[in-house]
């Protein structure tokens, strides 16, 4: 049975490209996928006005979804709210569980919160986290999809500055690739990134994915050619595909741009088709 995930990113409400919005909801409410994975900076500045205005997009989109915070949902200029009250905001208006998770017959999903108060931009996310999930992902089945869901990345091919990766991440992800997660799901960097083998997997015998999707609705668009963008994710067990879906400004429409097609064996995920 197929099951469809749509990954979006860094929405960043406070600075957002509002002429997407309506559209976006359309596309992804066309493509009725089971669950939706949002991996942080929900916010511009973690101000009440912009959490209000994200929970009201989200909320209009009724389907499941996994959603972790980012260092943008953590105040910057208020000293006292980023150091006690970092994500008071983000709980009140967006979710209460900042480690969420996901489960069916055919996928599994774990969000792991990796913002900091005393990180500005680099995420953190400590060995209990990760030893927690691994222990989930050790109980389920082989033909169940294993997805973990950060907001920093865990790696990236050279040419992205270390600020963009969560602090110390190689232990992090070995342990991962024992439990034989399939997929690590991002954001941070507002640049689209489907077939990426992380770096700590050469020699281990196991190839997971790191998938890192650009900004949603965001202005802050950076690198990416195609601005505003977002992952579809379809998976029917062993053969899985993972499309760009990017915003075209004369159009006004979001479409397909790339896309990748993986098949599963006992030594991970290989690419099959390119389009």
């Amino acid at each position: 049975m197929r099951k469809t995930i749509v990954h979006i990113s860094d929405l960043h409400f406070g600075r957002i490209n509002k002429p997407l919005i309506q559209p976006l909801i359309d596309k992804i409410k066309a493509v009725k996928p089971d669950v939706i994975v949002i991996s942080g900076d929900i916010t511009m500045r973690a101000r009440t006005k912009e959490f209000v205005a994200a929970r009201d997009f989200l909320k209009s989109l009724d389907f499941p979804q996994i959603i972790v915070p980012g260092n943008h949902d953590i105040p910057l200029y208020n000293v006292y709210s980023r150091f006690f009250r970092s994500l008071n905001k983000f709980r009140h208006y967006i979710t209460e569980d900042l480690e969420p998770a996901y489960r069916d017959d055919r996928i599994a999903i774990y969000g792991l919160n990796s913002a900091r108060s005393f990180a500005l931009v680099r995420g953190v996310v400590d060995m209990n986290q990760i030893r927690k999930i691994c222990a989930e992902f050790d109980k389920l089945p082989q033909d169940v999809l294993r997805i973990v869901v950060t907001h920093h990345p865990f790696d990236l091919p050279d040419g992205f500055g270390a600020h963009n990766l969560q602090r110390k991440p190689d232990e992090a992800v070995k342990l991962l690739i024992n439990s034989k997660v399939d997929l690590m799901l991002a954001g941070h960097t507002h640049k689209s990134l489907i077939d990426h083998v992380p770096k700590q997997a050469n020699g281990r015998g196991y190839t997971p994915l790191v998938i890192q999707a650009g900004t949603s609705t965001s202005v802050r668009t950076r690198r990416e050619s195609y601005y505003n963008s977002f992952n579809i994710i379809s998976v029917d067990y062993p053969r899985m595909i993972i499309e760009n879906v990017f915003w075209d400004r004369e159009s006004c429409e979001f479409f397909s741009k790339r896309s990748r097609e993986f098949q599963h064996s006992d030594k991970g995920w290989g690419v099959v088709g390119i389009n």
